[in-house]
């Protein structure tokens, strides 16, 4: 039986199964290493994990916007997690809120879009560079150069990637467009964290493979619910490189939760 006679779906404990971000609890420590599979079996621990996915999966339907309110989503319930907001094992999606996870989501895709430009000019101007020199040059010369121009490109897609992800940390937290270029803090973290990086990259990148297939198998109904899946596991492998990276004498980001 419910303790409290007008809320008839409280538990007998006393305690409700809707979020309290607004109730204190402990915030989430540093902790010295990742744990990747931690996250898949986090999300499916919240009882109202089926709407969790559902409602932002309809979310993904909008144009351009769906992207960003779930990915200001995902970065608000870590932040409520970091700063010891959340009860929950993360807190629950509501279009109540809709306002709130679009701005936060802006501040995030607008940050990853201007420093994709800031890097990929100066990128696409040398391996352009090489590639130009390898149409005029002859014999060997010329697939020595078209190798050398895939080989930098390759390896500066994946720099690039390892310098914006901090970045795109420090901007979900700190709802702040101008935290994304506070370059002290991201060359610090990648010194730090660029090992612990690649792994993250690699296995989230074969993680979504395997999640897409199966969410394709599911008369491609799961597609969307799938990409829900792998964008929560890849935002809770976010939190846990910041703990890590905390844990190893790192920068503290002012969360704005």
């Amino acid at each position: 039986m419910s303790n409290d006679p007008s809320n008839p779906f409280q538990s007998p404990s006393g305690d409700s199964y809707q979020d309290s971000p607004d109730t204190p609890s402990m915030p989430a420590p540093p902790r010295e290493s990742i744990d990747y599979f931690g996250p898949f079996s986090q999300f499916f621990e919240h009882p109202n994990w089926v709407t969790n996915m559902l409602l932002p999966s309809l979310v993904l339907l909008i144009p351009i916007l769906g992207v960003m309110v779930v990915w200001g989503y995902m970065f608000e319930a870590i932040a409520l997690l970091l700063t010891g907001r959340s009860e929950r094992p993360y807190h629950g999606f509501t279009f109540d809120r809709f306002g709130d996870y679009l701005m936060r989501g802006l501040w995030i895709m607008l940050a990853m879009f201007c420093l994709g430009l800031l890097f990929s000019i100066p990128l696409m101007i040398v391996v352009g560079a090489l590639n130009f020199a390898a149409q005029a040059a002859d014999g060997p010369a010329r697939g020595v150069l078209a190798i050398l121009a895939f080989v930098v490109q390759f390896g500066a897609q994946i720099l690039i990637n390892l310098v914006t992800m901090p970045a795109m940390i420090r901007v979900g937290l700190t709802k702040e467009f101008s935290e994304g270029f506070n370059f002290g803090f991201m060359i610090d973290f990648f010194k730090k964290m660029w090992l612990d990086q690649i792994l993250v990259i690699l296995f989230t990148s074969i993680a979504g493979m395997v999640v897409g297939i199966v969410g394709a198998l599911a008369c491609c109904v799961g597609i969307l619910p799938a990409m829900i899946l792998m964008m929560f596991v890849m935002t809770m492998l976010n939190m846990q490189l910041y703990q890590v990276y905390l844990h190893r004498g790192g920068q503290t980001i002012p969360i704005a939760p």
